[in-house]
């Protein structure tokens, strides 16, 4: 019988602590995620893209070598553009639209592919020869993506380097050729 008031004495005595040992207990803070430094590593924190402004300006080394700007339509993923290009020999201004997809997009780096088509017109007079007709002046039209790296350097200035290649075909006369598209892009978003 000495046995059975211990055991309820203990009984209440260990509830007793153990309620005051979870209150005594502090809470430990809530584990943060780790993150890298730009979002490389998966995970469910939104991270505040920083937008620049509506115009980029590029320089293409290849073909065409061409000074191209680029204006933000309406949508955040529509720019209009245009420029000077040299296909070779052939001089030519140009005009058109490209798509920015984003393949990776963390707060001071991404990646887009940005598929769009040019329309060119060159000037160019030919009288003919063995290889082709007379022709006054040669349009083309060409389908390219542009893998472009975007690094922000500021709110105001991001930088991008890219590469561009596409396919297109150019018309002068009776004349059809193909129009390979292959460069290098770098310039800045401002």
């Amino acid at each position: 019988m000495i046995l059975r008031p211990s055991a309820i004495a203990f009984c209440i005595l260990f509830a007793s602590v153990a309620v005051n040992a979870q209150e005594a207990t502090p809470e430990s803070p809530p584990t943060k995620p780790i993150y890298a430094a730009d979002g490389l590593i998966p995970t469910d924190k939104h991270h505040e893209v920083i937008e620049c402004g509506r115009w980029r300006t590029d320089v293409v080394f290849g073909l065409p070598i061409a000074l191209r700007v680029q204006r933000r339509l309406v949508d955040r993923n529509v720019w209009a553009e245009g420029g000077l290009a040299l296909y070779g020999f052939l001089p030519s201004v140009f005009a058109g639209v490209r798509f920015d997809g984003s393949l990776f997009e963390g707060k001071r780096n991404a990646w887009y592919s940005r598929p769009g088509f040019d329309f060119y017109y060159s000037p160019v007079h030919d009288g003919g020869s063995w290889l082709s007709h007379p022709f006054n002046n040669v349009f083309a039209v060409t389908f390219d993506n542009d893998l472009t790296w975007r690094r922000v350097w500021s709110e105001r200035v991001h930088g991008h380097l890219g590469l561009k290649a596409g396919l297109g075909v150019a018309f002068a006369g009776r004349n059809v050729w193909p129009v390979p598209v292959l460069g290098l892009t770098c310039g800045l978003q401002y």
